[in-house]
């Protein structure tokens, strides 16, 4: 069991991997090799900051779960804040 803020933020962590899937697959259909490969780049740099983004919920549900006694030096409570911004992707 999690807690409702830690749902929270993994509900945002997932919805952010459905839409860059849904890019790629979008990219994939792209005939033109720099159109796509400049999609490609962009969408690299979204995944890249939900990896770091995912970390952080997984070392939230060890904590909940009492799995771990304290979150890891490397967690930085920002990451795990609720975003108030538009994707617009």
């Amino acid at each position: 069991m999690a807690s409702d803020a830690v749902l929270e933020i993994e509900s945002r962590v997932n919805a952010k991997l459905t839409t860059a899937y849904r890019h790629l697959m979008e990219v994939a259909g792209e005939s033109d090799s720099s159109t796509r490969q400049a999609r490609l780049v962009r969408i690299i740099g979204h995944l890249d900051g939900l990896t770091e983004q995912q970390g952080h919920v997984r070392a939230l549900m060890r904590l909940e779960v009492r799995a771990t006694q304290d979150l890891p030096d490397w967690y930085d409570p920002e990451i795990g804040q609720p975003s108030r911004q538009h994707d617009g992707h």
